[in-house]
Protein backbone atom coordinates (compact mmCIF):
# COMPACT_ATOMS: atom_id res chain seq x y z
CA UNK A 1 0.00 0.00 0.00
CA UNK A 2 1.23 3.71 -0.35
CA UNK A 3 0.17 6.65 2.16
CA UNK A 4 0.76 8.95 -1.02
CA UNK A 5 -2.50 8.94 -2.71
CA UNK A 6 -2.14 12.45 -4.29
CA UNK A 7 -0.40 15.13 -5.73
CA UNK A 8 -0.59 18.55 -7.73
CA UNK A 9 1.49 20.68 -9.47
CA UNK A 10 1.19 24.00 -11.68
CA UNK A 11 -3.21 23.31 -12.09
CA UNK A 12 -2.40 19.50 -13.07
CA UNK A 13 -3.15 16.87 -10.36
CA UNK A 14 -3.37 13.32 -9.93
CA UNK A 15 -4.90 10.72 -7.90
CA UNK A 16 -3.95 7.45 -7.25
CA UNK A 17 -6.72 4.47 -6.62
CA UNK A 18 -7.33 0.42 -7.02
CA UNK A 19 -4.19 -1.51 -7.54
CA UNK A 20 -2.15 1.83 -7.34
CA UNK A 21 -2.42 2.39 -3.59
CA UNK A 22 -3.55 -1.54 -2.77
CA UNK A 23 -2.13 -4.25 -4.48
CA UNK A 24 -2.18 -7.90 -3.48
CA UNK A 25 -3.27 -11.41 -3.78
CA UNK A 26 -6.60 -11.92 -5.18
CA UNK A 27 -7.61 -14.67 -2.18
CA UNK A 28 -9.71 -12.15 -0.19
CA UNK A 29 -11.47 -10.92 -3.21
CA UNK A 30 -11.52 -7.71 -2.06
CA UNK A 31 -9.52 -5.75 -5.04
CA UNK A 32 -12.40 -4.59 -7.34
CA UNK A 33 -14.53 -3.58 -3.86
CA UNK A 34 -11.46 -1.45 -2.41
CA UNK A 35 -11.28 -0.21 -5.97
CA UNK A 36 -15.12 0.88 -6.21
CA UNK A 37 -14.75 2.35 -2.53
CA UNK A 38 -11.68 4.75 -3.98
CA UNK A 39 -13.79 5.94 -6.90
CA UNK A 40 -16.46 6.44 -4.57
CA UNK A 41 -14.45 8.01 -1.70
CA UNK A 42 -12.94 10.73 -4.61
CA UNK A 43 -16.15 11.56 -5.56
CA UNK A 44 -17.48 12.34 -2.43
CA UNK A 45 -14.12 14.66 -1.88
CA UNK A 46 -14.58 16.65 -4.96
CA UNK A 47 -18.16 17.28 -4.36
CA UNK A 48 -17.36 17.78 -0.37
CA UNK A 49 -14.33 20.33 -1.96
CA UNK A 50 -17.01 21.98 -4.56
CA UNK A 51 -15.04 21.28 -7.31
CA UNK A 52 -15.43 23.75 -10.31
CA UNK A 53 -15.12 22.82 -13.76
CA UNK A 54 -12.21 25.06 -13.98
CA UNK A 55 -10.67 22.89 -11.53
CA UNK A 56 -10.84 25.55 -8.63
CA UNK A 57 -11.25 23.31 -4.70
CA UNK A 58 -9.18 20.42 -6.87
CA UNK A 59 -6.30 20.63 -4.21
CA UNK A 60 -8.56 20.52 -1.54
CA UNK A 61 -10.73 17.61 -2.74
CA UNK A 62 -7.32 15.78 -3.34
CA UNK A 63 -6.47 16.43 0.07
CA UNK A 64 -9.50 15.18 1.73
CA UNK A 65 -9.65 11.70 -0.88
CA UNK A 66 -6.25 11.40 0.75
CA UNK A 67 -6.95 11.76 3.60
CA UNK A 68 -9.86 9.32 4.00
CA UNK A 69 -8.33 6.55 1.80
CA UNK A 70 -4.97 6.40 2.72
CA UNK A 71 -6.24 4.63 6.20
CA UNK A 72 -8.30 2.20 3.97
CA UNK A 73 -5.54 1.18 1.98
CA UNK A 74 -3.17 0.80 4.99
CA UNK A 75 -6.02 -1.14 6.42
CA UNK A 76 -6.92 -3.34 3.82
CA UNK A 77 -3.46 -4.20 3.07
CA UNK A 78 -2.93 -5.48 6.47
CA UNK A 79 -6.23 -7.77 6.40
CA UNK A 80 -4.65 -9.73 3.25
CA UNK A 81 -1.59 -9.75 5.13
CA UNK A 82 -3.58 -11.60 8.13
CA UNK A 83 -6.79 -12.76 6.32
CA UNK A 84 -5.09 -15.72 4.27
CA UNK A 85 -1.64 -15.83 4.89
CA UNK A 86 -1.00 -18.83 2.62
CA UNK A 87 0.79 -16.24 -0.28
CA UNK A 88 3.37 -15.18 2.21
CA UNK A 89 5.56 -17.87 2.47
CA UNK A 90 4.49 -18.81 5.96
CA UNK A 91 6.18 -21.54 7.92
CA UNK A 92 4.08 -24.50 8.82
CA UNK A 93 3.65 -23.86 12.19
CA UNK A 94 2.56 -19.99 11.43
CA UNK A 95 -0.04 -21.92 8.66
CA UNK A 96 -1.12 -23.98 12.09
CA UNK A 97 -1.43 -20.85 14.26
CA UNK A 98 -3.57 -18.80 11.56
CA UNK A 99 -6.22 -22.06 11.60
CA UNK A 100 -6.45 -21.96 15.76
CA UNK A 101 -6.86 -18.11 15.88
CA UNK A 102 -9.33 -18.56 12.89
CA UNK A 103 -11.18 -21.14 15.16
CA UNK A 104 -10.47 -19.82 18.29
CA UNK A 105 -12.26 -16.03 17.28
CA UNK A 106 -15.20 -17.69 15.13
CA UNK A 107 -16.22 -19.52 18.99
CA UNK A 108 -15.53 -16.73 20.89
CA UNK A 109 -17.66 -14.70 18.40
CA UNK A 110 -20.27 -17.25 18.72
CA UNK A 111 -20.23 -17.89 22.77
CA UNK A 112 -20.44 -14.40 23.62
CA UNK A 113 -23.08 -13.40 20.79
CA UNK A 114 -25.15 -15.55 23.06
CA UNK A 115 -25.15 -13.61 25.79
CA UNK A 116 -25.32 -10.06 24.16
CA UNK A 117 -21.25 -9.72 24.21
CA UNK A 118 -20.48 -10.67 20.15
CA UNK A 119 -18.43 -7.53 19.90
CA UNK A 120 -16.29 -8.42 22.82
CA UNK A 121 -14.35 -11.38 20.74
CA UNK A 122 -14.73 -10.13 16.60
CA UNK A 123 -14.86 -12.77 14.48
CA UNK A 124 -11.69 -13.57 11.68
CA UNK A 125 -11.21 -9.88 10.01
CA UNK A 126 -12.27 -12.03 6.33
CA UNK A 127 -15.13 -13.08 7.86
CA UNK A 128 -16.19 -9.42 8.80
CA UNK A 129 -15.36 -7.45 5.51
CA UNK A 130 -18.96 -7.37 4.33
CA UNK A 131 -20.58 -3.97 4.85
CA UNK A 132 -17.73 -2.46 6.90
CA UNK A 133 -14.45 -0.27 6.30
CA UNK A 134 -11.58 -1.78 5.98
CA UNK A 135 -9.93 0.52 9.21
CA UNK A 136 -13.46 -0.60 11.24
CA UNK A 137 -12.53 -4.08 10.57
CA UNK A 138 -8.95 -4.23 11.10
CA UNK A 139 -9.42 -2.35 14.19
CA UNK A 140 -11.59 -4.82 15.42
CA UNK A 141 -9.43 -7.51 14.39
CA UNK A 142 -6.50 -5.77 16.52
CA UNK A 143 -8.75 -5.36 19.20
CA UNK A 144 -9.82 -8.86 19.19
CA UNK A 145 -5.99 -9.78 19.14
CA UNK A 146 -5.53 -7.52 22.04
CA UNK A 147 -8.03 -9.65 24.50
CA UNK A 148 -6.70 -12.77 23.61
CA UNK A 149 -3.26 -12.19 24.02
CA UNK A 150 -4.00 -10.90 27.39
CA UNK A 151 -6.51 -13.42 28.57
CA UNK A 152 -3.33 -16.33 27.53
CA UNK A 153 -0.78 -13.57 29.18
CA UNK A 154 -3.52 -13.57 32.39
CA UNK A 155 -4.21 -17.10 32.22
CA UNK A 156 -0.36 -18.44 31.97
CA UNK A 157 0.50 -16.01 34.42
CA UNK A 158 -2.59 -17.95 37.06
CA UNK A 159 -0.69 -21.25 35.97
CA UNK A 160 3.15 -20.03 36.51
CA UNK A 161 2.66 -18.21 39.67
CA UNK A 162 2.40 -20.99 42.30
CA UNK A 163 5.30 -22.20 40.60
CA UNK A 164 7.60 -19.21 40.55
CA UNK A 165 7.05 -18.50 44.23
CA UNK A 166 8.29 -22.34 44.78
CA UNK A 167 10.71 -21.41 42.84
CA UNK A 168 11.85 -18.08 44.29
CA UNK A 169 11.74 -19.71 47.74
CA UNK A 170 13.65 -22.92 46.36
CA UNK A 171 16.63 -20.43 44.86
CA UNK A 172 16.33 -18.17 48.51
CA UNK A 173 17.53 -20.99 50.65
CA UNK A 174 19.86 -22.16 47.72
CA UNK A 175 21.20 -18.49 47.66
CA UNK A 176 21.30 -18.32 51.32
CA UNK A 177 22.55 -21.74 51.69
CA UNK A 178 25.56 -20.75 49.40
CA UNK A 179 26.25 -17.26 50.98
CA UNK A 180 26.42 -18.97 54.89
CA UNK A 181 28.85 -21.65 53.02
CA UNK A 182 30.77 -18.49 51.37
CA UNK A 183 30.81 -16.87 54.71
CA UNK A 184 31.94 -19.69 56.85
CA UNK A 185 35.06 -20.39 54.38
CA UNK A 186 35.94 -16.91 54.08
CA UNK A 187 36.03 -16.67 57.50
CA UNK A 188 38.28 -20.15 57.67
CA UNK A 189 40.67 -18.70 55.33
CA UNK A 190 40.79 -15.48 57.22
CA UNK A 191 41.53 -16.99 60.60
CA UNK A 192 44.02 -19.26 58.51
CA UNK A 193 46.15 -16.47 56.94
CA UNK A 194 45.63 -14.54 60.33
CA UNK A 195 47.58 -17.54 62.09
CA UNK A 196 49.98 -17.13 60.08
CA UNK A 197 51.30 -13.79 60.79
Amino acid sequence: YVERLQTSAGGTAVALMGDAIHAFPPDIGQGVNAGLEDVVDFEKSLIKAGVTSDGFGLEEALREYERVRAPEAKAVAHIAQIGFPFQYSQSFWRVKLFFVNLLLRNVLNGVFSKVGLGNVFNKNAILMLAGNRYTTVWRRAERTTAIITTAIALGLAAVLAPKAATLAVRGSVFVGAWLLMWGATRTTLIRSWMSRV
